[in-house]
């Protein structure tokens, strides 16, 4: 015996309501049409057994829709699995944000609020990366999300492609040597204290 399948059963009721449909028509017709008193009762109930069948059809078609709409309800597709952790795009997705954020920082902020912030976007992108939430979306939206969270502006964001990049030495006693840029940032950085990872 065949297993119950629903999408079939629909559509024999739907072909058999209209199966009886085309055939109540004929007695219907034929009934109207006749003169002689019997042959239209004869009709007429020929007409009434096609019509009760019609009718059960159309109730076992709303009967299916309706059992269909309860199972539904009762038992809920299960959720998809959630996709396979990627180690190689989050952590090719964490190197893209580095530096477009590092850009962004140094040409907004200078002193001790970028050095804060360059130690703490690698803690951002290692919780991104633990928690597999970097590369689901555009570069854009990951980038956006952080320079948001750091208080960026939406015109450091726009442009980060054409800023520069900082160049990041190690600390030395000659800090207060260091060059300076025409705004008086200086243009070589200390390197962010070690993340997760460093994108050198």
């Amino acid at each position: 015996m065949s297993e119950p399948n629903p999408d079939r059963d629909e559509i024999m009721l739907a072909r058999l309501a209209e199966l009886d449909l085309a055939l109540a028509e004929k007695p219907h017709a034929a009934a109207m049409a006749a003169e002689d008193p019997k042959d239209t009762a004869d009709l007429a109930r020929a007409y009434q057994r096609i019509a009760r069948s019609l009718r059960q059809s159309l109730a076992l078609k709303a009967k299916l829709h309706r059992d269909l709409a309860c199972d539904a309800r009762e038992n809920p597709a299960p959720a998809p699995p959630p996709p396979l952790r990627d180690d190689a795009r989050v952590l090719a997705r964490a190197d893209e944000v580095r530096i477009a954020v590092q850009r962004i920082v140094f040409d907004e902020k200078e002193g001790e609020e970028a050095d804060y912030l360059y130690g703490a976007l690698e803690d951002r992108l290692h919780a991104l990366a633990h928690e597999d939430r970097l590369g689901h979306k555009s570069l854009d939206d990951d980038i956006a999300a952080v320079c948001i969270d750091f208080g960026l502006t939406a015109r450091g964001f726009a442009a980060w492609p054409d800023l520069p990049d900082p160049v990041f030495a190690e600390a030395s006693e000659d800090e207060d040597d260091e060059d300076e840029d025409e705004d008086g940032r200086p243009t070589v950085l200390p390197r962010p204290r070690a993340g997760w990872r460093s994108s050198g």
